[in-house]
């Protein structure tokens, strides 16, 4: 890995960080989050979109369709450098091959976390928090920001970057 490489992952690991934080408020008052993404253009300009359509089961997966659609739509409109995406997933921790971690999906063994991807036009970084669920009668909380040995799939990365750029 180049200086300039690691520059840009060092980067894109703040700005994770940073997207980690602004979620908490929502997760606070909701006790989840809605599909979220940040995105900052090279003129600065940060902006944040979510999914608010989310209503019901059936409807999620067209909710999702449409979402993924608006994200494209709106990077193909303005000349966004970087993004990152939070969504809350069930996975599970499964040993690779090379001795990281990766996190697929269920169905025994889960967890729930909040996944966060974090992209620029170089590279592609992924993380997650564990939703901690306390005694009965507490409110749930967010664990602590751990980075992925690699990246993980989300319908909501790959967009900046090709695909083939991560495998």
């Amino acid at each position: 890995m180049s200086i300039e490489d690691n520059h840009h992952v060092e980067w894109l690991a703040g700005f994770m960080r940073e997207v980690s934080r602004l979620v908490e408020p929502m997760f606070d008052e909701m006790g989840s989050v809605l599909p979220t993404c940040w995105f900052v253009t090279a003129e600065g300009v940060e902006h944040m979109l979510f999914d608010g359509n989310i209503a019901t089961k059936d409807a999620f997966a067209a909710s999702l369709d449409a979402f993924e659609a608006s994200l494209r739509k709106y990077i193909s409109e303005n000349d966004v450098i970087c993004y990152a995406c939070v969504t809350r997933a069930l996975m599970k921790r499964v040993t690779a091959k090379g001795g990281g971690i990766l996190l697929v999906r269920p169905p025994e063994e889960t967890i729930d976390t909040l996944n966060i991807l974090a992209e620029n036009r170089q590279q592609t970084i992924s993380g997650f928090r564990r939703i901690i669920q306390p005694a009965q009668g507490e409110r749930p909380y967010l664990g602590e920001l751990e980075m992925n040995d690699g990246v993980f799939y989300s319908r909501f990365g790959n967009l900046l970057c090709p695909r083939a750029a991560h495998q």
